[in-house]
């Protein structure tokens, strides 16, 4: 705990932002008792994926669409929001997956499995905008 336990961040952080809740919420509780609430890069935006309200998960979703392929720690949580009840949530992780590009790819494609028929839909179009033009 504290200070001596910083070298467990990065580790941790990948797990806030993975597709495994309890893994996340046990992480969530590590970074707490590493350092202060809300302090070290993605790691207050990844809680708001997670966590947030609609206004939060979207706002935190546009963030990491500023980041492009250096938020690919996002790429799961993004994805899993492709299935947001809120659409605008899900308008902006879609956005942010377009802009990560390529390395979010297989992410988006299982959300093709996903049960919800706009998530689906949702998950066609990242990946019809995720092609690159050759004209």
């Amino acid at each position: 705990m504290g200070v001596p336990a910083a070298p467990a961040v990065p580790a941790l952080t990948r797990r806030l932002g993975g597709n495994i809740d309890t893994l996340a919420n046990m992480s969530d509780w590590a970074l707490n008792q590493v350092g202060p609430r809300g302090k070290g890069g993605f790691i207050p935006l990844l809680r708001d994926l997670r966590y947030g309200n609609a206004f939060d998960r979207a706002g935190a979703a546009r963030q990491f669409s500023l980041y492009g392929d250096a938020s690919a720690v996002a790429i799961p949580l993004l994805a899993r929001m492709l299935e947001d009840p809120d659409p605008i949530a899900a308008q902006a992780a879609a956005d942010a997956l377009v802009r990560i590009g390529p390395r979010a790819s297989l992410a988006v494609q299982a959300m093709l499995n996903s049960p919800k028929p706009t998530a689906r839909l949702r998950a066609l179009l990242v990946l019809s905008q995720m092609r690159t033009s050759y004209f």
